[in-house]
């Protein structure tokens, strides 16, 4: 068989894939269907909880006010007792009747009267602190290093600007920060000119309860969403044999180029960068994916051609993070595609709704606000660049084309910018948008290019037995046919064209 008759061969195969692809996804339309049902039901049931809820804090702000006045009439008692006990004391003083023992006894009962006022004072005033909000208060491990870094006088200043009894033996100085919330604690560091403490907190921890919460709930989205991935059978003869298989079981590792060789605009035709690509040394992503984002990187970009597993490598990056494999000082991330920004490109104005829109959860837990206390450790994410609509339009801040959804994304990336300030970024997609975002960044982020290379001999061979797993006489079959063809040798280092190939 000639080798046009196997390129035709593989068409051919191409599109009756594609067709048995169609018929499966026409099935988890509807299954996404009765999925979406589901969840107007649970949203209903959402809804009659709130109603609930609400109820219930009717209730407490009536105990609330039915407490504060009692407060006032025990106050306004005691107040007229003490008025009318001096009174006394007076009339008898005049009158000089009393005697030492009846003077002592009533100096008694007024000591007593002053305590129970205080007793009181103390009782009423305290459940004011409790009732802040406990998720804007600090966790454990900033008080402790507050704790550390304070002499003793600065403890008792910094107690007394917060209105904090300063000698209570029966609590450490950490629990009685315990109901303060962080902004008002860094603003006391700040008038005591201790910037040093509240910049070593803003950088090694996470703050407060809530930004402690939110990003748990943000690495249990990915977890959910990355960790398991619909896989065909190999060699499956209907549409209907499909397994469930943790997705870091059938993933391959790629190979990629180190940021000093990949500094050159490469051919914008996939096949000549991809012949391009094999004269130079690379590594593989097992051992550099940890390492695509370090703490130094502002800006990182990731580029390669059509299909060579840019997303699949942003997923297990994400993945990786989620299960604390990878931290590089990121406590969230964030990570968008351009398809489904231009979905949603119409349903949100800023920047802020984005982010409500697409992490409802997280943004539930926390604001814009708390984000920026803590911006050098956010990472935001946006896959398949070039993808976006409105890319390659000339960028324009003025009201009629700053709504623009490329504009939005640039103002997303931007390290520079004030909506996030000192955020770090991740730009994916092919090398002609990619080298268009760099133009559309300031230079002066720190930034460094990643070149995904797909596969290597070694991994061809591995991806083509994990393939056909106990099918030997196949798998030598198809790596015989690959190694007898330099055309195909180079369409098998892009994955989704091995898949392909594969298959026929």
């Amino acid at each position: 068989m000639s080798l046009d008759m196997k390129y035709e061969n593989v068409v051919k195969s191409m599109y009756l894939y594609l067709e048995r692809k169609q018929t499966t996804l026409l099935k988890q339309q509807a299954n996404l269907a009765d999925q979406m049902n589901s969840l107007v039901v649970l949203q209903t049931t959402m809804g009659n909880q709130q109603t609930i809820l609400n109820n219930k804090h009717k209730v407490l702000a009536e105990k609330q006010a039915s407490t504060s006045q009692d407060f006032v009439n025990l106050r306004t008692s005691n107040a007229q007792k003490i008025g009318d006990l001096t009174q006394e004391l007076t009339l008898q003083r005049e009158q000089q009747d009393l005697n030492s023992e009846e003077i002592n006894s009533l100096k008694k009962r007024l000591e007593e009267i002053n305590t129970a006022r205080q007793s009181l004072k103390e009782r009423f005033s305290s459940p004011r602190k409790k009732r802040v909000d406990s998720g804007s208060c600090c966790l454990k491990k900033v008080l402790d290093h507050i704790s550390k870094e304070l002499g003793i006088e600065e403890r008792k200043t910094l107690l007394k600007k917060l209105g904090i009894e300063a000698d209570n033996p029966r609590k450490e100085f950490s629990e009685q920060l315990e109901d303060i919330t962080w902004s008002e604690i860094k603003k006391e560091l700040e008038v005591l000119e201790r910037n040093d403490i509240v910049k070593y907190i803003k950088k090694n921890t996470l703050l407060t309860k809530d930004l402690q919460r939110a990003a748990s709930h943000l690495k249990e989205h990915y977890l959910n969403e990355l960790i398991r991935c619909l896989v065909e059978q190999p060699l499956s003869q209907t549409d209907s044999d499909i397994d469930y298989v943790m997705r870091e079981d059938v993933y391959i590792d790629l190979v990629v180029l180190p940021s000093s060789t990949v500094d050159k605009e490469w051919s914008n035709s996939d096949r000549d960068a991809l012949v391009e690509q094999q004269k130079l040394v690379k590594s593989t992503v097992e051992k550099d994916i940890k390492t695509i984002l370090l703490p130094s990187d502002e800006v990182v970009f990731i580029r390669g051609v059509a299909g060579i597993g840019k997303s699949t490598l942003l997923d297990m990056f994400t993945l990786k993070w989620a299960k604390n494999e990878i931290s590089n000082g990121i406590d969230f991330v964030f990570k968008f595609t351009c398809r489904e920004l231009n979905n949603v490109s119409t349903n949100f104005n800023n920047l802020e709704q984005l982010f409500k829109l697409k992490f409802p959860d997280v943004m539930q837990v926390i604001t814009f606000k708390n984000l920026m206390e803590i911006s050098e450790r956010v990472l935001i994410v946006v896959d398949g660049i070039d993808e976006l609509r409105d890319l390659y339009e000339v960028r324009n801040d003025t009201v009629s084309n700053g709504n623009r959804i490329s504009n939005k994304v640039f103002e997303l990336l931007n390290p520079k910018t004030g909506w996030l300030l000192h955020h770090k970024s991740i730009v994916c997609g092919r090398p002609r948008a990619t080298e268009f975002i760099k133009k559309q960044l300031p230079p002066s982020s720190k930034r460094k290019t990643v070149e995904v290379c797909g596969f290597d001999d070694k991994n061809i061979e591995k991806y083509i037995q994990n393939f056909f797993r106990d099918k030997k006489e196949k798998a030598v079959s198809v790596q015989t046919i690959i190694e007898s063809s330099y055309d195909l040798r180079i369409m098998a280092r892009v994955p989704v064209f091995l898949y392909i190939i594969c298959q026929v």
